[in-house]
């Protein structure tokens, strides 16, 4: 028996009102990589990108040492702060880590989300950002292109539903106020 159960907002390092988005000038896709599948992502990304030359992407991981610009990409080392690279793209390729699919819906992006393979959190967090309609998932690294075009053909219609869910990321102050109440009674 549940009681007194409550729903709070998704929870993110910075709200999205905290944070002014960088701007290329041109739509752009934020690639951020983690850890666990950097090597064989990165080689995924840096295969599929050329296909989608008319695109544009900022790619952010730990091995990367050093700022490279290509045709149509940089890459940059781990970002401290990825906010404005979130605030400002228009749609987010990453591991499907609850973290980064938090706060791209809170910044109402888009998410084509690549779960480390095994991995069960990253597995249900993909399925759900496909049941929800907010992007959808890529299982298989052999696969990444196909995936991302599938991703940009439905693009519009992701953002939509991200809009229309309206996460604020303001999860951390509604547990202050649930702690708050609690402790008042």
């Amino acid at each position: 028996r549940v009681i007194n159960l409550k729903y709070i907002d998704l929870i993110v390092r910075k709200k999205p009102e905290e944070v002014k988005k960088i701007d290329f000038g041109k739509d752009f896709y934020y690639v951020s990589v983690g850890t666990a599948t950097e090597d064989a992502l990165i080689e995924a990304v840096h295969k599929a990108l050329p296909k989608f030359h008319n695109m544009f992407f900022v790619v952010a991981a730990d091995k990367i040492k050093k700022e490279i610009r290509g045709e149509n990409f940089i890459l940059l080392p781990f970002l401290k702060d990825p906010f404005p690279y979130i605030q400002g793209c228009s749609g987010i390729i990453s591991p499907a880590g609850h973290t980064i699919i938090s706060e791209a819906l809170a910044y109402g992006k888009p998410i084509l989300a690549v779960p480390v393979k095994n991995h069960i959190e990253q597995l249900v967090n993909a399925h759900i950002i496909e049941q929800q309609g907010f992007g959808i998932a890529c299982y298989d690294f052999a696969h990444l292109e196909q995936s991302m075009r599938e991703f940009f053909s439905k693009l519009p219609k992701f953002a939509e539903n991200v809009r229309k869910a309206g996460f604020k990321g303001n999860g951390a102050d509604d547990i202050v106020k649930i702690v708050e109440d609690l402790l008042s009674k």
